[in-house]
């Protein structure tokens, strides 16, 4: 049965290609929506964001991890995503900015930092540089400048990094102790560092770190697993149930 209004709509929007769809996504959407992101790549809705409660705070807060580590689709990514929404421009004009270093070595990630900290407004000059030692220097100058508008916190996430984390063991793993610098130069706690990798090279290169006494060895660390039963069943019936299905 068709009502007059959504006969008119119909009419109104009609395509030969997609009228069914029109159809069906106007009268019941418990058959068309697809209420799950299944492309990481793709921004997910806070609202659809569901378990990871301990692993979030534990990221987001400045005394948590550094370090995020987990097998392929185990929902890092989702996050530090989630993290930097949660605490970029948050009440108490805390700053988190999210960097994709997929495929970069640590010179081409201190680089892309450098820039992406300028394009969002952490920086005011765009630093051009693969030296981390210049990068580190110039947050710490700007966490210190009474000139710019202050900055009570800034959390910098790092995802896919595998390919930086293995290459930092040519530098005895340089811009770990670089970016642990800037986070120990305060005891405010105004600055946090999270790295995200693969399980199996995080565990490697932290193994051959401790013969070289590096900083790496003293991060903390959490493992990203599938979900348990409880989230698992949450992340199932929770959207469904707004589209009319219950169970």
């Amino acid at each position: 049965v068709l009502d007059r209004v959504l006969l008119m709509f119909l009419v109104n929007n009609y395509s030969v290609q997609f009228i069914n769809q029109i159809l069906m996504s106007a009268i019941m959407p418990f058959s068309y929506c697809q209420p799950y992101v299944w492309d990481s790549s793709k921004v997910m809705p806070p609202e659809i964001f569901m378990g990871r409660k301990d692993e979030l705070e534990k990221i987001e807060s400045p005394a948590g991890v550094n370090i995020v580590y987990g097998g392929r689709q185990l929902g890092k990514s989702a996050l530090l995503k989630m993290a930097k929404m949660n605490i970029d421009n948050d009440e108490n004009h805390d700053r988190a900015v999210f960097i994709e270093i997929k495929g970069l070595n640590y010179e081409r990630a201190a680089k892309k930092i450098g820039h992406e900290l300028y394009d969002a407004g952490i920086l005011d000059m765009d630093i051009d540089t693969t030296d981390w030692d210049d990068l580190s220097r110039a947050i710490k100058r700007r966490l210190q400048d009474d000139k710019l508008p202050y900055i009570p916190y800034l959390l910098l996430l790092l995802d896919e990094a595998d390919v930086f984390i293995e290459s930092c063991e040519e530098v005895n793993f340089h811009p770990f102790d670089a970016l642990k610098e800037i986070q120990s130069v305060d005891s405010k706690d105004r600055f946090k560092f999270v790295i995200a990798g693969l399980h199996n090279i995080i565990r490697f290169k932290r193994d051959a770190a401790l013969s070289n006494n590096s900083v790496l060895t003293h991060l903390t660390a959490i493992t990203i697993k599938p979900f348990d039963k409880r989230e698992a069943k949450q992340l199932l019936e929770r959207p469904l149930y707004y589209l009319g299905l219950r169970f």
